[in-house]
């Protein structure tokens, strides 16, 4: 008795293990190479890189003041991270979030970015290892 319930039992664990190399052969097969972007970070990075990024008016003041280009914020966003903690998104008609990234030349950056329907607006930005204390109104 003991030894039938133990093949039994192999018997039904070697199906699922053929059943599920199965479906991760499959699954590999048909996403395998795409990146994904199902996450949110992923998501507001993919949009960010593919639609038109703007300039809000006060923004000149503050990049300017911690030194940060239009070209920065570009080597920015192909490496940066979306910071939720410092990202405003809840209950906002237009969320906002913070990008935290480098540049090639190693300036640890953080961007916050508006987004608005198809499109995102830098409304500022700190240089993390640099903390000047920007008066822009």
């Amino acid at each position: 008795m003991q030894n039938s319930s133990s093949s039994a039992f192999l018997r039904k664990l070697k199906l699922y293990g053929v059943g599920l190399a199965l479906g991760l052969a499959l699954s590999y097969a048909l996403f395998g190479g795409r990146y994904p972007t199902w996450l949110p970070g992923s998501r507001v990075m993919d949009d960010l890189n593919r639609f038109e990024i703007n300039y809000s008016p006060g923004s000149d003041c503050i990049l300017k003041c911690a030194n940060i280009s239009k070209g920065n914020i570009q080597e920015m966003l192909s490496n940066g991270d979306v910071n939720f903690k410092e990202s405003k998104t809840k209950g906002e008609i237009y969320p906002s979030y913070a990008v935290d990234g480098e540049t090639k030349g190693g300036r640890s950056l953080r961007v916050f970015f508006l987004k608005r329907d198809s499109t995102y607006e830098v409304t500022g930005g700190v240089d993390l290892q640099d903390s000047r204390n920007c008066d822009c109104d």
